[in-house]
């Protein structure tokens, strides 16, 4: 979703309103394992055109499904995401929450990729994570901690 400056200053004065779909697999990538596939994001809302602040602010209501590992089995799970944002987007830094935008275009595409990532749960669990999950204890016997070499610091 790209948008130039004149075109937001337009349709502020007759339709702020925007629904769109987003395909964001564009931004998966090796390095990132969390998250092993995307489905298309539905994002819609509406927009500001605070001109004498030079300040755009779009209300998103941003929904998609990702696939995560277990963190026990590896087995993929689905993952629906659903939240809403406020993003704010200007030409000079106002405050930490603002995206500075250079240019005559605003693309939310990658920083609704990135609100996403905030916004995914650390780590999930399929629904047969614990079906084969078993516990070992192991206990040392005296013998052992003498192998230990930070044995001496437990006393």
């Amino acid at each position: 979703m790209k948008w130039t400056i004149q075109e937001l200053k337009k349709l502020f004065r007759t339709n702020n309103q925007f629904q769109s779909t987003i395909d964001c697999k564009k931004f998966l990538s090796e390095e990132d394992p969390d998250i092993l596939d995307i489905s298309d994001v539905q994002v819609k809302g509406d927009f500001q055109v605070l001109s004498g602040e030079d300040l755009y602010l779009f209300n998103c209501d941003i929904s998609c499904e990702l696939i995560m590992p277990c963190a026990i089995t590896l087995e993929d799970v689905t993952v629906p995401i659903h939240f809403q944002t406020t993003l704010e987007f200007s030409r000079k830094f106002v405050d930490d929450n603002t995206y500075i935008f250079e240019g005559i275009t605003i693309d939310l595409d990658p920083v609704i990729y990135s609100e996403i990532l905030v916004e995914k749960p650390l780590k999930v669990l399929s629904e047969s994570a614990y079906d084969e999950y078993v516990e070992e204890r192991v206990e040392l016997d005296q013998e052992d901690l003498s192998d230990n070499p930070f044995a001496k610091y437990k006393k």
